[in-house]
């Protein structure tokens, strides 16, 4: 049903959009990589195919275009042929100063955390997929998860993209949440939890009278409407230039649902008829938070830059991110202002990341980086080969390595280690 829902409601956007726009003549791109993993998961194959489509028209650069429409789908072809249909962009724009459809309010405002969706701002964001089925733009060092678009009415500044100078605000509201679409768990009475390669597991036994059972899930949507998809969400926006042209910040508050669901569970013992387990009834729920955020870019010479991001909850401990970005390098330490209370590891705490690329020709590019969580000791090392032999056609090659214990962030994925090799074909006007 909530796949259902949501497949509805932005379906339902994207051709009100599309249908007032003038023309639908885009870029669409094809992908086929088969993948070759080093180690169990559950009962998913040690081999399968990724597939994917991605479709956009309107102009790249948010302050140039009057409309946008962007959509993606991904699939697993073999195993438990995870999947994913998104549409994380579909917008107008009515006046210099208001556009309704689904855009991010980052956009509207040129904050540069919209284009990062692996720094700190943009992974405690709402709608934000995650890493989802673990591949998406093969142009990066690392694949770049989806920030989603809020769908509602923004009212903002007119500015064009190279106006650096000017101040620039937005205010956004949203009627509905929509989550998003990540890798597939899958939760029932009738059989233990199992989920798709990059899916996250929830516990699967349960300590009763000093008796370890197997804990099994029921999911209750009775309150589906309610307590996910009719909750509005709020943003309020400033960048502007401070003491010179060189330091541009960002600063804004906001009020929406918070990014992982926070489940409420009740249990009780059941007696099947070849075993006894337990159950939990889960009501999944998304609660409202406030949160404020400054985002600042000092420019220190014409090749270098450096950069903060602190935000702060009510929810949670405050968070920061520095770093330093030249050409096509860039490395940051994301951390918290405060220790976690919580069990579950937490990507934004104690991580060092580096990542770039290197122009080895004019068609080939060798792109990688490393993520290391001091605290948990878990590892993302990552790298990749692009061949781009024609202007519509590429080739790229690559592997990665999880490392860390098994209640590490990167650690639970240590049996995704992977190669793969891939095609991407482009079609376009």
């Amino acid at each position: 049903m909530k796949r259902v829902l949501i497949f509805t409601l932005t379906t339902g956007l994207a051709g009100f959009l599309a249908g007032s726009c003038s023309a639908l003549a885009g870029d669409a791109k094809l992908y086929l990589e088969p993948h070759a993993y080093g180690g169990a998961r559950g009962t998913e194959p040690r081999f399968q195919s990724w597939q994917g489509v991605h479709y956009e028209t309107g102009a790249a650069n948010t302050d140039d275009a009057t409309s946008r429409l962007k959509l993606r789908w991904e699939a697993e072809a073999i195993g438990r042929k995870d999947s994913s249909l998104d549409i994380d962009r579909a917008w107008i724009r009515l006046t210099p100063n208001i556009t309704l459809g689904r855009i991010h309010p980052w956009e509207l405002v040129g904050n540069p955390e919209a284009s990062r969706p692996w720094g700190m701002a943009a992974q405690s964001q709402p709608q934000n997929r995650g890493i989802a089925l673990g591949t998406l733009d093969r142009s990066q060092p690392f694949p770049e998860p989806v920030l989603m678009g809020w769908i509602g009415a923004h009212l903002h500044s007119h500015a064009r993209a190279q106006e650096t100078d000017r101040t620039r605000w937005a205010v956004s509201f949203s009627p509905l949440f929509v989550p998003s679409m990540g890798s597939e768990v899958t939760l029932s009475t009738e059989e233990s939890v199992s989920t798709s390669r990059f899916g996250r597991r929830p516990p699967a036994t349960l300590r009763v009278n000093n008796a370890l059972l197997p804990l099994r899930y029921r999911i209750d949507t009775s309150r589906l409407l309610e307590d996910i998809l009719l909750q509005p969400q709020m943003a309020v926006q400033l960048s502007t230039p401070l003491l010179s042209q060189a330091w541009q910040n960002h600063i804004g508050v906001t009020r929406a649902p918070q990014p992982d669901a926070r489940p409420q569970a009740d249990g009780f013992v059941q007696v099947g008829l070849e075993d006894v387990y337990a159950v939990a009834v889960v009501t999944p729920s998304f609660p409202q938070r406030w949160r404020g955020f400054w985002r600042g870019d000092l420019a220190v010479s014409p090749s270098w830059t450096l950069f903060h991001s602190v935000a702060w909850t009510s929810s949670s401990p405050g968070e920061i991110e520095v770093g330093a970005r030249s050409g096509a390098w860039e490395a940051s330490w994301l951390g918290r202002l405060a220790q976690s209370t919580g069990d579950d590891p937490i990507y934004a705490e104690n991580l060092g990341q580096i990542s770039g690329s290197i122009a080895l020709s004019e068609s080939l590019t060798w792109l990688g980086g490393i993520k290391y969580h001091f605290q948990q000791q878990g590892t993302w090392l990552r790298t990749q080969l692009l061949w781009k032999a024609r202007r519509n056609f590429a080739v790229h090659v690559g592997g990665e390595a999880f490392g860390g214990g098994v209640n590490a962030y990167f650690g639970e994925w240590r049996t995704n280690d992977r190669v793969w090799i891939g095609v991407q074909w482009g079609m376009g006007t």
